[in-house]
């Protein structure tokens, strides 16, 4: 009896220790939770502990994972750093190291982008010790002193654009390009080689339309692009010379970054002379980026609609540079828009109780390495800043039935004067992600605008598209039949809990583009 019991102590202890082994085995093949998926689309997978495991919204991502986007799809990704990783399709992604805890001196981020396209807008380890964060591609390796950078790999090189902030780009070839490339630094926009060569790009890339990666998959030798986007607006591209000139880093005054791969043929040293750009003054042996005698750069870290009256519905993508004032900065593809006169005729702050400025410029002055929007004449720009809910909180509410429909400010402007009347609703399944029903009416003096729109909630961020608008004689007196109308909406979440949200739209008839009402309003979700 004894010799039983003895038996089954042991067949517990081997069980158990079998099972701590496993649990072990597991927690070192998949690492520590490195962040979550807030988006899903198509072909998108995991290799972990040498299992393909399927992606979906809100499915763990860890240290060790190669994440892999098919054809036809795309994936976002929250990391544990508030970081936001996006990647194109066709990626390729492997995540060697995320580790953070909020006050810790060891967080550090090393990432390996193999193949495709991916940008991300940093997070607590890319502001925090610039030392820790580092992205490694087959050509070169990246550093970052806090940032939004986009990156995409192609047949014969590698194009990288930088947003906001400052990187440094590094060839892993011997002699290769070494640089800082930013706002502030003689290119935003580069293209490196198989042979570790960069050329500086003046303009936006093709690759990076309006800041998002596109289909090409090849630069050509002689013409990098054929044209450049901006704001929407196709900009006219100047061909590049085969070996345009580069600001080189000197070594003394390299961005620190992690030590670099060790394999031959890597360049951790780099030597190449300093060379200017024909436009610039000698490079200074101090950090650009550091040195108190340079101004700072200005960031432009809010969100932000802007409508010029002069193309109403167009709509810009813009970021600000402060939230609550009248005067703020808005930078819009590569151009800045500042007020002319100090003066804003319609400002209000803690618009409906959110984060949210709007005002009204009647003059604007536009600046920028390429001016594709206009100074100002007799036209205004209409605008919004503001303070976005929490991606992580839109992600985390469930429902399928939210209806956005309770206006609770607005500011408006139109050709004919005064805009009145403004409705707008729109049904929002958190579940699924998808916006339905979005209906926008209202009425000026002699006319009725309708519009009709739809959207979807990519990485907690509202995405709406317009799908139709008319324009009609409001006077019941003089029918006349509806007019085709040209336009957009845009919004995005406010509040703590998605309570409301923040639209802008603009539009103008198609056969009389003077004829043209624009907006932006707050609306809050209830019956």
């Amino acid at each position: 009896m004894n010799g039983i019991k003895v038996i089954s102590l042991m067949l517990l202890i081997f069980g158990v220790l079998n099972i701590s082994t496993v649990f072990s085995a597991e927690t070192q093949a998949t690492g520590k939770q490195a962040g979550k998926t807030l988006l899903a689309r198509g072909s998108v997978s995991s290799k972990r502990s040498n299992k393909n495991v399927i992606l979906k919204r809100r499915s763990a991502i860890y240290e060790r994972d190669e994440i892999h986007v098919g054809a036809e799809g795309r994936a976002q990704f929250r990391m544990i750093d508030k970081a936001l990783i996006s990647l194109q399709e066709n990626s390729v992604l492997k995540i060697n190291q995320y580790q953070f805890t909020k006050g810790a001196a060891n967080n550090s981020a090393l990432l390996e982008l193999l193949s495709g396209g991916l940008r991300t807008v940093t997070g607590a380890i890319g502001k925090g010790n610039k030392k820790a964060y580092e992205l490694r591609t087959p050509l070169a390796t990246i550093g970052i002193r806090g940032t939004d950078y986009e990156v995409e790999i192609v047949s014969n090189g590698m194009f990288v654009a930088v947003w906001e902030g400052i990187i440094h780009l590094r060839s892993h070839i011997k002699n290769g390009c070494n640089m800082l490339l930013g706002r502030s630094q003689p290119y935003m926009f580069v293209f490196i080689d198989r042979l570790g060569k960069c050329k500086g790009l003046q303009e936006v890339p093709d690759v990076f339309s309006s800041g998002h990666s596109s289909r090409i998959k090849f630069a050509n030798s002689k013409k990098q692009f054929a044209k450049s986007f901006a704001v929407g607006r196709s900009l006219q591209a100047r061909e590049l010379a085969i070996a345009p000139l580069l600001q080189v880093v000197p070594t003394s005054s390299q961005p620190p970054v992690n030590t670099p791969s060790t394999d031959p043929g890597v360049n951790p040293d780099p030597q190449d002379p300093v060379v200017n750009p024909p436009t610039q003054d000698p490079p200074s042996t101090s950090d650009p980026i550091t040195d108190p005698a340079i101004p700072p750069v200005l960031s432009f870290n809010y969100n932000a609609f802007t409508i010029d009256q002069s193309r109403p519905s167009q709509e810009l993508t813009a970021r600000s540079s402060a939230l609550n004032t009248s005067l703020p900065v808005f930078s819009v593809g590569l151009n800045s828009l500042q007020n002319t006169n100090n003066s804003d005729s319609e400002f209000q702050q803690s618009v409906g109780g959110y984060q949210v400025s709007w005002g009204y410029w009647g003059d604007f002055s536009s600046t920028a390495l390429a001016k594709n929007i206009s100074d100002s004449t007799s036209s205004g720009l209409l605008w919004a800043t503001y303070e976005a809910t929490d991606p992580d909180a839109v992600s985390g509410r469930s429902g399928s039935f939210s209806r956005y429909q309770n206006i609770t400010d607005s500011l408006l402007s139109g050709s004919q004067g005064a805009v009145r009347n403004l409705q707008v609703q729109m049904d929002v399944n958190f579940n699924s992600g998808n916006v339905t029903n979005g209906a926008l009416s209202a009425n000026t003096a002699s006319d009725t605008w309708v519009a009709v729109f739809d959207g979807r909630i990519q990485a907690g961020d509202l995405d709406l598209q317009m799908n139709g608008a008319s324009v009609i004689d409001s006077n019941p007196a003089t029918p006349s039949p509806t007019r085709d109308v040209s336009g957009f909406i845009a919004g995005d979440f406010v509040g703590d809990n998605a309570e409301a949200i923040l639209g802008a739209f603009g539009l103008s008839e198609n056969a009389n583009s003077s004829n043209h009402i624009e907006g932006v309003f707050v609306i809050e979700e209830g019956d």
